[in-house]
């Protein structure tokens, strides 16, 4: 089914999907009798109605959710894979709206995110470790102690640069997506899977 937008009486704005040619929805601002129309954009990254339309021919993506929470990702809706998976008790989840695949893409986001910032900081203990090793082993302070002034100045300069230094980036983005709806033949590589017969071709 094709996304829609729909304003309400009450101007509420969203969006939804909704069977080919549906003009009138239920707002969702939930108030009695409160009916929303269909507006004439229709938005599917920005494309144009009949491709929003064309959107009806994809299935809702899917993924496993394990109980301790972490998800696996299948290669097709249907397949032995997926049927391993529901043996094993992993829960199926559907994303068929954007609402549910936008915040699953945003938990799954800072996931990742978390994951990257756990592993930086073990990075960083791990490396001051061995920095507090290495400066109070015997070797090294001796030959301080034979250093100039100068040549002193300028190790301390350096230690307090390797004191300082910070392996995570802050602005770190994992980039997961849901393909179907982040990409189109204008920035994604042509498709191949069991789907296509293993021929490139692209949406």
């Amino acid at each position: 089914m094709p996304i829609y937008d729909f304003v309400g009486k009450c101007g509420k704005s969203f969006e939804a999907v909704v069977p080919s040619g549906t003009e009138k929805t239920s707002c969702r601002c939930e108030k009695a009798r409160c009916v929303a129309k269909r507006d004439e954009i229709v938005r599917l990254r920005g494309h144009s109605r009949q491709e929003a339309m064309n959107a009806a021919r994809f299935l809702a993506p899917v993924v496993y959710r394990a109980k301790d929470g972490t998800y696996r990702f299948p290669g097709s809706t249907n397949s032995k894979e997926t049927r391993r998976l529901e043996r094993l008790g992993m829960e199926r989840v559907e994303l068929n709206d954007t609402v549910k695949i936008r915040k699953f893409e945003k938990s799954m986001n800072e996931s990742e995110r978390q994951k990257y910032q756990a592993f930086q900081a073990g990075r960083e203990r791990l490396y001051r470790d061995q920095r507090k090793i290495s400066r109070d082993s015997p070797e090294w302070k001796a030959a301080y102690s034979r250093m100039s002034p100068r040549e002193r100045e300028f190790a301390d300069y350096a230690m307090k640069q390797n004191d300082e230094k910070r392996f995570a980036e802050r602005s770190f983005d994992a980039g997961f997506n849901i393909q179907a709806f982040s990409y189109d033949s204008s920035n994604r590589e042509e498709h191949r899977d069991v789907s296509t017969g293993w021929r490139g071709r692209k949406y």
